[in-house]
Protein backbone atom coordinates (compact mmCIF):
# COMPACT_ATOMS: atom_id res chain seq x y z
CA UNK A 1 0.00 0.00 0.00
CA UNK A 2 1.09 3.55 -0.73
CA UNK A 3 1.01 6.81 1.12
CA UNK A 4 -0.27 9.47 -1.26
CA UNK A 5 0.73 13.10 -0.71
CA UNK A 6 1.62 15.81 -3.20
CA UNK A 7 1.74 19.50 -4.03
CA UNK A 8 -0.47 21.27 -6.59
CA UNK A 9 0.94 22.21 -9.98
CA UNK A 10 -1.72 24.24 -11.80
CA UNK A 11 0.30 23.94 -14.99
CA UNK A 12 -1.36 20.52 -15.29
CA UNK A 13 -4.83 22.05 -15.14
CA UNK A 14 -5.23 22.20 -18.93
CA UNK A 15 -4.26 18.54 -19.33
CA UNK A 16 -6.45 17.25 -16.51
CA UNK A 17 -9.84 15.78 -17.37
CA UNK A 18 -12.83 16.54 -15.14
CA UNK A 19 -14.28 13.80 -12.97
CA UNK A 20 -17.71 13.37 -14.54
CA UNK A 21 -19.27 11.76 -11.46
CA UNK A 22 -18.40 14.80 -9.40
CA UNK A 23 -19.53 17.03 -12.28
CA UNK A 24 -22.97 15.40 -12.26
CA UNK A 25 -23.07 15.75 -8.47
CA UNK A 26 -22.16 19.45 -8.46
CA UNK A 27 -24.35 20.34 -11.45
CA UNK A 28 -27.25 18.43 -9.90
CA UNK A 29 -26.90 20.34 -6.64
CA UNK A 30 -27.00 23.60 -8.57
CA UNK A 31 -29.90 22.80 -10.90
CA UNK A 32 -32.14 20.88 -8.48
CA UNK A 33 -31.40 22.79 -5.30
CA UNK A 34 -34.95 22.51 -3.93
CA UNK A 35 -35.78 19.00 -5.17
CA UNK A 36 -35.34 16.82 -2.07
CA UNK A 37 -35.49 13.43 -3.81
CA UNK A 38 -32.95 14.33 -6.49
CA UNK A 39 -30.68 15.80 -3.84
CA UNK A 40 -30.84 12.59 -1.78
CA UNK A 41 -30.08 10.51 -4.87
CA UNK A 42 -27.07 12.71 -5.70
CA UNK A 43 -25.64 12.36 -2.19
CA UNK A 44 -26.08 8.60 -2.25
CA UNK A 45 -24.38 8.33 -5.65
CA UNK A 46 -21.35 10.40 -4.68
CA UNK A 47 -20.99 8.61 -1.33
CA UNK A 48 -21.15 5.19 -3.02
CA UNK A 49 -18.66 6.31 -5.66
CA UNK A 50 -16.12 7.54 -3.09
CA UNK A 51 -16.40 4.43 -0.90
CA UNK A 52 -16.03 2.06 -3.87
CA UNK A 53 -13.01 4.01 -5.05
CA UNK A 54 -11.43 3.98 -1.60
CA UNK A 55 -11.71 0.22 -1.08
CA UNK A 56 -10.91 -0.66 -4.69
CA UNK A 57 -7.59 1.19 -4.72
CA UNK A 58 -6.57 -0.01 -1.24
CA UNK A 59 -4.45 3.01 -0.42
CA UNK A 60 -3.77 4.56 2.95
CA UNK A 61 -4.62 8.21 3.37
CA UNK A 62 -1.56 10.35 3.90
CA UNK A 63 -0.62 11.83 7.26
CA UNK A 64 -1.75 15.25 5.99
CA UNK A 65 -5.09 13.76 4.89
CA UNK A 66 -5.80 12.31 8.34
CA UNK A 67 -4.65 15.50 9.99
CA UNK A 68 -6.96 17.57 7.77
CA UNK A 69 -9.92 15.24 8.38
CA UNK A 70 -9.42 15.58 12.15
CA UNK A 71 -9.20 19.37 11.79
CA UNK A 72 -12.34 19.31 9.67
CA UNK A 73 -14.19 17.34 12.33
CA UNK A 74 -13.07 19.84 14.97
CA UNK A 75 -14.31 22.63 12.72
CA UNK A 76 -17.51 21.94 10.80
CA UNK A 77 -18.18 18.65 12.57
CA UNK A 78 -18.09 20.34 15.97
CA UNK A 79 -20.24 23.25 14.76
CA UNK A 80 -22.79 20.74 13.43
CA UNK A 81 -22.78 18.95 16.79
CA UNK A 82 -23.25 22.24 18.65
CA UNK A 83 -26.14 23.13 16.35
CA UNK A 84 -27.78 19.76 16.98
CA UNK A 85 -27.35 19.94 20.77
CA UNK A 86 -28.51 23.55 20.86
CA UNK A 87 -32.04 22.37 20.10
CA UNK A 88 -32.25 21.58 23.82
CA UNK A 89 -31.75 25.22 24.77
CA UNK A 90 -32.95 26.93 21.59
CA UNK A 91 -35.19 29.96 22.02
CA UNK A 92 -37.87 28.37 19.81
CA UNK A 93 -38.30 25.94 16.95
CA UNK A 94 -38.33 27.42 13.44
CA UNK A 95 -40.86 25.59 11.25
CA UNK A 96 -39.40 23.98 8.11
CA UNK A 97 -35.87 24.98 9.12
CA UNK A 98 -33.10 23.47 6.97
CA UNK A 99 -30.18 24.87 8.98
CA UNK A 100 -29.13 21.63 10.67
CA UNK A 101 -29.76 19.58 7.53
CA UNK A 102 -27.54 21.93 5.49
CA UNK A 103 -24.78 21.62 8.09
CA UNK A 104 -24.97 17.81 8.06
CA UNK A 105 -24.93 17.68 4.23
CA UNK A 106 -22.00 20.10 4.05
CA UNK A 107 -20.04 18.06 6.58
CA UNK A 108 -20.68 14.80 4.67
CA UNK A 109 -19.63 16.32 1.34
CA UNK A 110 -16.49 17.75 2.94
CA UNK A 111 -15.46 14.36 4.33
CA UNK A 112 -16.10 12.68 0.97
CA UNK A 113 -13.98 15.26 -0.85
CA UNK A 114 -11.16 14.91 1.68
CA UNK A 115 -11.17 11.12 1.34
CA UNK A 116 -11.34 11.11 -2.46
CA UNK A 117 -8.79 13.84 -3.20
CA UNK A 118 -5.53 12.08 -2.38
CA UNK A 119 -3.24 14.03 -4.73
CA UNK A 120 -3.01 16.99 -7.07
CA UNK A 121 -4.34 15.06 -10.09
CA UNK A 122 -7.56 14.27 -8.30
CA UNK A 123 -7.84 17.76 -6.90
CA UNK A 124 -7.49 19.37 -10.32
CA UNK A 125 -10.02 16.90 -11.71
CA UNK A 126 -12.60 17.68 -9.01
CA UNK A 127 -11.88 21.42 -9.30
CA UNK A 128 -12.47 21.27 -13.05
CA UNK A 129 -15.73 19.40 -12.46
CA UNK A 130 -16.90 22.10 -10.05
CA UNK A 131 -15.79 24.81 -12.47
CA UNK A 132 -17.74 23.30 -15.38
CA UNK A 133 -20.78 22.74 -13.16
CA UNK A 134 -20.63 26.42 -12.20
CA UNK A 135 -20.63 27.38 -15.88
CA UNK A 136 -23.76 25.24 -16.31
CA UNK A 137 -25.31 27.13 -13.38
CA UNK A 138 -24.56 30.48 -15.02
CA UNK A 139 -26.10 29.43 -18.33
CA UNK A 140 -29.13 27.93 -16.59
CA UNK A 141 -29.97 31.00 -14.49
CA UNK A 142 -29.52 33.37 -17.43
CA UNK A 143 -31.76 31.26 -19.69
CA UNK A 144 -34.48 30.67 -17.09
CA UNK A 145 -34.67 34.28 -15.88
CA UNK A 146 -36.32 36.97 -18.03
CA UNK A 147 -34.13 40.00 -18.63
CA UNK A 148 -36.61 42.10 -16.67
CA UNK A 149 -35.91 39.86 -13.67
CA UNK A 150 -32.13 40.33 -13.65
CA UNK A 151 -31.13 41.67 -10.27
CA UNK A 152 -34.54 40.91 -8.77
CA UNK A 153 -34.19 38.82 -5.63
CA UNK A 154 -37.65 37.31 -6.13
CA UNK A 155 -37.17 36.40 -9.80
CA UNK A 156 -33.52 35.72 -10.60
CA UNK A 157 -32.81 31.99 -10.68
CA UNK A 158 -35.96 30.97 -8.80
CA UNK A 159 -37.11 28.56 -11.54
CA UNK A 160 -34.19 26.27 -10.67
CA UNK A 161 -34.38 26.97 -6.94
CA UNK A 162 -31.46 29.42 -6.85
CA UNK A 163 -31.14 32.90 -5.42
CA UNK A 164 -29.19 35.81 -6.89
CA UNK A 165 -26.80 36.25 -3.96
CA UNK A 166 -25.94 32.55 -4.00
CA UNK A 167 -25.28 32.62 -7.74
CA UNK A 168 -23.28 35.82 -7.30
CA UNK A 169 -21.10 34.11 -4.69
CA UNK A 170 -20.23 31.27 -7.10
CA UNK A 171 -19.48 33.76 -9.88
CA UNK A 172 -17.30 35.90 -7.61
CA UNK A 173 -15.35 32.86 -6.41
CA UNK A 174 -14.69 31.33 -9.82
CA UNK A 175 -14.41 34.66 -11.60
CA UNK A 176 -11.57 35.63 -9.28
CA UNK A 177 -9.98 32.16 -9.52
CA UNK A 178 -10.11 32.13 -13.33
CA UNK A 179 -8.54 35.57 -13.52
CA UNK A 180 -5.68 34.40 -11.30
CA UNK A 181 -5.20 31.12 -13.14
CA UNK A 182 -5.33 32.79 -16.55
CA UNK A 183 -2.82 35.49 -15.62
CA UNK A 184 -0.50 32.99 -13.92
CA UNK A 185 -0.92 29.76 -15.88
CA UNK A 186 -2.80 30.75 -19.08
CA UNK A 187 -5.54 28.17 -18.58
CA UNK A 188 -7.53 27.21 -21.67
CA UNK A 189 -10.70 29.19 -22.35
CA UNK A 190 -9.63 31.53 -19.56
CA UNK A 191 -11.04 34.68 -21.15
CA UNK A 192 -14.34 32.96 -21.96
CA UNK A 193 -14.70 31.62 -18.42
CA UNK A 194 -13.93 35.02 -16.93
CA UNK A 195 -16.51 36.64 -19.20
CA UNK A 196 -19.20 34.08 -18.31
CA UNK A 197 -18.73 34.47 -14.57
CA UNK A 198 -18.42 38.26 -14.53
CA UNK A 199 -21.36 38.85 -16.90
CA UNK A 200 -23.55 36.54 -14.82
CA UNK A 201 -22.35 38.29 -11.68
CA UNK A 202 -23.42 41.66 -13.06
CA UNK A 203 -26.82 40.25 -13.96
CA UNK A 204 -27.36 39.00 -10.40
CA UNK A 205 -27.00 42.54 -9.06
CA UNK A 206 -25.44 41.13 -5.88
CA UNK A 207 -23.54 43.95 -4.19
CA UNK A 208 -21.71 41.60 -1.86
CA UNK A 209 -20.44 39.43 -4.72
CA UNK A 210 -19.35 42.49 -6.71
CA UNK A 211 -17.50 43.77 -3.67
CA UNK A 212 -15.90 40.35 -3.19
CA UNK A 213 -14.45 40.43 -6.71
CA UNK A 214 -13.13 43.94 -6.03
CA UNK A 215 -11.44 42.76 -2.83
CA UNK A 216 -9.95 39.81 -4.73
CA UNK A 217 -8.43 42.25 -7.25
CA UNK A 218 -6.90 44.28 -4.44
CA UNK A 219 -5.44 41.14 -2.84
CA UNK A 220 -4.00 40.04 -6.20
CA UNK A 221 -2.18 43.36 -6.39
CA UNK A 222 -0.98 43.34 -2.79
CA UNK A 223 0.42 39.81 -3.08
CA UNK A 224 2.53 40.54 -6.15
CA UNK A 225 6.25 40.20 -5.55
CA UNK A 226 7.53 43.28 -7.37
CA UNK A 227 6.47 46.73 -6.26
CA UNK A 228 6.38 48.19 -9.76
CA UNK A 229 3.85 45.56 -10.79
CA UNK A 230 1.76 46.48 -7.77
CA UNK A 231 1.70 50.11 -8.83
CA UNK A 232 0.86 49.24 -12.43
CA UNK A 233 -1.81 46.84 -11.33
CA UNK A 234 -3.36 49.36 -8.96
CA UNK A 235 -3.49 51.98 -11.71
CA UNK A 236 -5.08 49.47 -14.12
CA UNK A 237 -7.69 48.39 -11.59
CA UNK A 238 -8.49 52.01 -10.70
CA UNK A 239 -8.85 52.99 -14.35
CA UNK A 240 -10.96 49.92 -15.08
CA UNK A 241 -13.31 50.70 -12.20
CA UNK A 242 -13.63 54.35 -13.23
CA UNK A 243 -14.34 53.30 -16.83
CA UNK A 244 -16.82 50.66 -15.71
CA UNK A 245 -18.83 53.00 -13.50
CA UNK A 246 -18.66 55.76 -16.13
CA UNK A 247 -20.11 53.49 -18.80
CA UNK A 248 -22.66 52.07 -16.36
CA UNK A 249 -24.08 55.56 -15.72
CA UNK A 250 -25.20 55.77 -19.35
CA UNK A 251 -26.87 52.33 -19.44
CA UNK A 252 -30.25 52.31 -17.64
CA UNK A 253 -30.05 48.63 -16.63
CA UNK A 254 -26.61 48.94 -15.03
CA UNK A 255 -27.42 52.38 -13.63
CA UNK A 256 -30.29 50.96 -11.62
CA UNK A 257 -28.55 47.67 -10.87
CA UNK A 258 -25.15 48.95 -9.73
CA UNK A 259 -24.78 52.72 -9.44
CA UNK A 260 -27.93 53.37 -7.42
CA UNK A 261 -27.48 50.33 -5.17
CA UNK A 262 -23.87 51.19 -4.32
CA UNK A 263 -24.83 54.82 -3.79
CA UNK A 264 -27.52 53.79 -1.32
CA UNK A 265 -25.03 51.55 0.45
CA UNK A 266 -22.54 54.40 0.92
CA UNK A 267 -25.33 56.77 1.98
CA UNK A 268 -26.32 54.34 4.70
CA UNK A 269 -22.73 54.00 5.94
CA UNK A 270 -22.34 57.79 5.99
CA UNK A 271 -25.53 58.20 8.02
CA UNK A 272 -27.52 59.83 5.22
CA UNK A 273 -31.32 59.52 5.19
CA UNK A 274 -31.18 58.59 1.50
CA UNK A 275 -30.76 54.85 1.76
CA UNK A 276 -32.60 51.71 0.69
CA UNK A 277 -34.49 49.42 3.03
CA UNK A 278 -32.23 46.46 2.32
CA UNK A 279 -29.05 48.13 3.57
CA UNK A 280 -30.79 49.76 6.51
CA UNK A 281 -32.38 46.46 7.50
CA UNK A 282 -29.08 44.60 7.41
CA UNK A 283 -27.48 47.11 9.72
CA UNK A 284 -30.32 46.72 12.21
CA UNK A 285 -30.09 42.92 11.97
CA UNK A 286 -26.47 43.14 13.08
CA UNK A 287 -27.47 45.44 15.93
CA UNK A 288 -30.03 42.88 17.12
CA UNK A 289 -27.59 39.98 16.77
CA UNK A 290 -24.99 41.71 18.92
CA UNK A 291 -27.65 42.63 21.47
CA UNK A 292 -28.64 38.96 21.69
CA UNK A 293 -24.97 38.03 22.12
CA UNK A 294 -24.69 40.38 25.10
CA UNK A 295 -27.72 38.72 26.67
CA UNK A 296 -26.39 35.15 26.22
CA UNK A 297 -22.69 35.38 25.36
CA UNK A 298 -21.57 31.79 25.97
CA UNK A 299 -23.93 29.46 24.05
CA UNK A 300 -26.37 31.93 22.53
CA UNK A 301 -30.03 31.34 21.75
CA UNK A 302 -29.53 28.04 19.95
CA UNK A 303 -30.07 26.97 16.35
CA UNK A 304 -32.16 29.49 14.35
CA UNK A 305 -32.08 31.65 17.48
CA UNK A 306 -31.83 34.92 15.57
CA UNK A 307 -34.85 34.25 13.34
CA UNK A 308 -37.10 32.97 16.14
CA UNK A 309 -36.13 35.73 18.58
CA UNK A 310 -36.60 38.34 15.86
CA UNK A 311 -40.12 37.01 15.20
CA UNK A 312 -41.07 37.79 18.81
CA UNK A 313 -39.18 41.09 18.88
CA UNK A 314 -39.87 42.69 15.47
CA UNK A 315 -39.04 46.23 16.59
CA UNK A 316 -35.39 47.34 16.38
CA UNK A 317 -34.51 50.92 17.27
CA UNK A 318 -38.11 51.96 16.84
CA UNK A 319 -38.51 50.33 13.41
CA UNK A 320 -40.98 47.45 13.01
CA UNK A 321 -40.23 44.60 10.60
CA UNK A 322 -42.86 42.34 9.02
CA UNK A 323 -40.51 39.61 7.76
CA UNK A 324 -37.92 37.79 9.83
CA UNK A 325 -34.83 36.72 7.86
CA UNK A 326 -31.42 35.67 9.03
CA UNK A 327 -28.99 38.39 10.12
CA UNK A 328 -27.08 38.66 6.79
CA UNK A 329 -23.89 38.82 8.87
CA UNK A 330 -21.89 35.75 9.87
CA UNK A 331 -20.44 37.22 13.05
CA UNK A 332 -23.82 38.46 14.24
CA UNK A 333 -25.55 35.17 13.37
CA UNK A 334 -22.96 32.98 15.10
CA UNK A 335 -22.86 35.28 18.12
CA UNK A 336 -26.64 35.27 18.47
CA UNK A 337 -27.16 31.54 17.85
CA UNK A 338 -24.09 29.89 19.40
CA UNK A 339 -22.26 32.62 21.33
CA UNK A 340 -18.52 32.59 21.97
CA UNK A 341 -18.39 28.82 21.50
CA UNK A 342 -19.81 29.07 17.99
CA UNK A 343 -17.62 32.00 17.01
CA UNK A 344 -14.44 30.23 18.10
CA UNK A 345 -15.46 26.90 16.54
CA UNK A 346 -16.08 28.49 13.15
CA UNK A 347 -13.22 30.96 12.91
CA UNK A 348 -10.25 29.12 14.40
CA UNK A 349 -9.56 27.02 11.30
CA UNK A 350 -10.28 29.80 8.79
CA UNK A 351 -7.95 32.23 10.56
CA UNK A 352 -5.29 29.50 10.93
CA UNK A 353 -5.36 28.75 7.18
CA UNK A 354 -5.31 32.43 6.25
CA UNK A 355 -2.40 33.31 8.56
CA UNK A 356 -0.40 30.27 7.44
CA UNK A 357 -1.03 31.15 3.78
CA UNK A 358 -0.10 34.81 4.24
CA UNK A 359 3.22 33.83 5.83
CA UNK A 360 4.18 31.55 2.93
CA UNK A 361 2.37 32.84 -0.16
CA UNK A 362 5.59 34.10 -1.78
CA UNK A 363 6.95 30.54 -1.88
CA UNK A 364 3.79 28.91 -3.20
CA UNK A 365 1.38 30.11 -5.91
CA UNK A 366 -1.43 28.00 -4.47
CA UNK A 367 -1.14 29.70 -1.09
CA UNK A 368 -1.35 33.06 -2.85
CA UNK A 369 -4.61 31.94 -4.46
CA UNK A 370 -5.89 30.92 -1.02
CA UNK A 371 -5.04 34.36 0.36
CA UNK A 372 -6.98 35.96 -2.49
CA UNK A 373 -10.06 33.74 -2.28
CA UNK A 374 -10.28 33.17 1.46
CA UNK A 375 -9.29 36.73 2.34
CA UNK A 376 -12.06 38.19 0.19
CA UNK A 377 -14.59 35.67 1.46
CA UNK A 378 -13.68 36.36 5.08
CA UNK A 379 -14.16 40.10 4.59
CA UNK A 380 -17.60 39.42 3.08
CA UNK A 381 -18.69 37.67 6.28
CA UNK A 382 -20.26 41.06 6.99
CA UNK A 383 -22.83 40.23 4.30
CA UNK A 384 -23.28 36.45 4.20
CA UNK A 385 -23.46 33.30 6.34
CA UNK A 386 -21.24 30.56 4.79
CA UNK A 387 -22.25 27.58 6.97
CA UNK A 388 -25.93 27.93 6.12
CA UNK A 389 -25.32 27.26 2.41
CA UNK A 390 -24.22 23.92 0.97
CA UNK A 391 -22.91 25.68 -2.13
CA UNK A 392 -20.78 28.06 -0.08
CA UNK A 393 -19.38 25.20 1.98
CA UNK A 394 -18.28 23.32 -1.16
CA UNK A 395 -16.27 26.38 -2.16
CA UNK A 396 -14.68 26.57 1.30
CA UNK A 397 -13.95 22.83 1.19
CA UNK A 398 -12.13 23.45 -2.10
CA UNK A 399 -9.92 26.02 -0.37
CA UNK A 400 -9.26 23.57 2.46
CA UNK A 401 -8.14 20.93 -0.06
CA UNK A 402 -5.81 23.42 -1.72
CA UNK A 403 -4.30 24.24 1.63
CA UNK A 404 -3.76 20.60 2.57
CA UNK A 405 -2.13 19.76 -0.77
CA UNK A 406 0.16 22.78 -0.56
CA UNK A 407 2.21 21.26 2.24
CA UNK A 408 4.25 18.07 2.29
CA UNK A 409 3.95 16.00 5.40
CA UNK A 410 7.20 15.35 7.28
CA UNK A 411 6.20 11.69 7.29
CA UNK A 412 5.88 11.54 3.50
CA UNK A 413 8.51 9.34 1.81
CA UNK A 414 10.87 10.98 -0.65
CA UNK A 415 9.51 8.95 -3.53
CA UNK A 416 5.96 10.17 -4.08
CA UNK A 417 3.65 8.09 -6.21
CA UNK A 418 0.84 9.88 -8.02
CA UNK A 419 -2.43 8.14 -8.49
CA UNK A 420 -5.26 9.50 -10.57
Amino acid sequence: MEVIDNLIDFKLFNKTKPNWIFFIFFAGLYLFYTNTYIQIALYLIIALYVFIDFFRNKTFLSFNSWKTIIMYCLWLGLLTLIAALSRFWAYAKLPESRTLLNLVKSFVVGILMLVFVKNQTRFLSVLKSLLYASVVLCVAVLLTTPISGYGDDKVFGVLIGQQRNGVGLVCAFFGSMCIYLYLTYKIKFGKLLIAIFLITLLCTGSRGALFQVFISFILMILTQKQLNKKIKGLVMVTLSLVLFFSISMFIPFFQEMIIQRFASLFDTINGSTNFDGSTKGRMLYVYLGLEMFCNKPFLGYGIDGFATYFADHPVINGIRFTSFPYSHNNIAELAADFGIVGLFTWYWLIIYILIKSIKNYKKNFTLRLIVILLGADLILDIAHIPWSSGTHMILLNTILLMFRLSYKSKKTPKKIVQQS
